[in-house]
């Protein structure tokens, strides 16, 4: 039976996009990791773990914006990319950051109890 199993999921396999399949399974995962880290972990210690998490991030775009600020003023090939409006590192940073600030809040909006939420119904 487990062979069946096996040779008619591979055969499915081959009907369907892999990479969107396994974005669908990414995507479940993560909500259960959400759902069993607001259900086992008091809200002080995620607060701390969103912290840390948006402290390394932070620090990452950081030194990207200050590694391609450096190219563009210390190379001739970034110098030559600063005269076809290549986005320069102050760019990338306030780029990287807006995009760190939507997933930030996408990050709090999953991490919110099931009882937070009600509360928000009613309001």
């Amino acid at each position: 039976m487990n062979d069946n199993f096996t040779e008619e999921m591979q055969k499915k396999m081959t009907e369907v996009d892999p990479e969107r399949m396994g974005g669908y399974i990414d995507l479940f995962d993560r909500l259960l990791l959400y759902t069993m880290a607001v259900q086992i972990m008091p809200p002080e210690i995620l607060e701390k773990l969103l912290k840390k998490w948006e402290h390394i991030i932070k620090a990452t775009i950081d030194m990207e914006s200050n590694i391609r600020t450096t190219y563009l003023e210390e190379t001739p090939h970034g110098r030559s990319e600063t005269k076809h409006e290549q986005p320069d590192g102050e760019e990338l940073r306030l780029n990287n950051l807006k995009t760190l600030n939507m997933a930030k809040l996408i990050l709090d909006n999953n991490l919110q109890s099931p009882k937070e939420e009600e509360n928000d119904d009613l309001d």
